[in-house]
Order: structure tokens, then sequence, then C-alpha cells
């Protein structure tokens, strides 16, 4: 139905998203320990 391939179509876009989430709190991993030190 045109409805699962919409549902299809937003599931895959938030895979993406998320991986892309996942890439960008490693890359900030550094960061976030210098603002535990500086507390």
């Amino acid at each position: 139905s045109q409805l699962q391939e919409k549902n299809n179509l937003l599931l895959n876009n938030e895979t993406r998203d998320n991986r892309s989430l996942v890439d960008n709190n490693k890359a900030q991993a550094l960061s976030g320990e210098d603002i535990d030190a500086l507390r």
C-alpha cells in the first residue's frame, strides 16, 4: 500500500539520520571529556 511505502521511506531516513548522530557523538566524545575536566 502507499501508506506502507511512505513508512518504509521514513524508516530509511531515520536510520540514516541515526547513523550520523552516532558518528557526531563519537566525534564529540573528547570535547565532552574536556567539559567534564573543566567542571
